[in-house]
């Protein structure tokens, strides 16, 4: 049974897992959708930037208890220093990530990501939507 679900808070991630975890976040009180910038798509295009967080907020307002956003800040959807869309910017995130992820005392993680980041992270590639399941490693692989 899933202990933490995590999201990319772009809308389209939000919304996937908003719908695929609905059932999920209703069964148990104080359940909720992490929302983590590191796991925010490469590229600078619209598609794939997010939205301020005053914005995201607003937006998701109905789901606002069952969105956690204690870790995003304003200006977390800026294509800038550590979310450039570079090679070094996104292994930094990469890193981050699998800390923040390890970290974490639940073990039973669900992760709403994006395509490339996802092929960076683990390096396989995905399909629209496709679910796989991995273990994390005492030492973080």
């Amino acid at each position: 049974s899933i202990e933490l679900a995590v999201a990319s808070p772009l809308r389209r991630t939000v919304e996937t897992a908003l719908g695929a975890f609905g059932p999920w976040l209703r069964a148990g009180q104080g359940r909720r959708i992490v929302l983590n910038a590191d796991l925010q798509e490469t590229g600078e295009v619209r598609c794939d930037t997010g939205s301020p967080l005053l914005e995201l907020q607003e937006r998701f307002a109905e789901s606002a208890g069952t969105l956690d956003f204690s870790e995003l800040w304003s200006g977390w959807e800026v294509k800038q220093g550590e979310f450039l869309d570079s090679g070094d910017a996104l292994k930094a995130r990469m890193v981050r990530f699998r800390e923040w992820i390890a970290s974490r005392e639940e073990s039973k993680i669900v992760v709403v990501g994006h395509h490339n980041f996802l092929v960076a992270l683990l390096g396989v590639t995905f399909l629209n939507c496709e679910v796989r399941k991995y273990f994390l490693s005492p030492e973080g692989a």
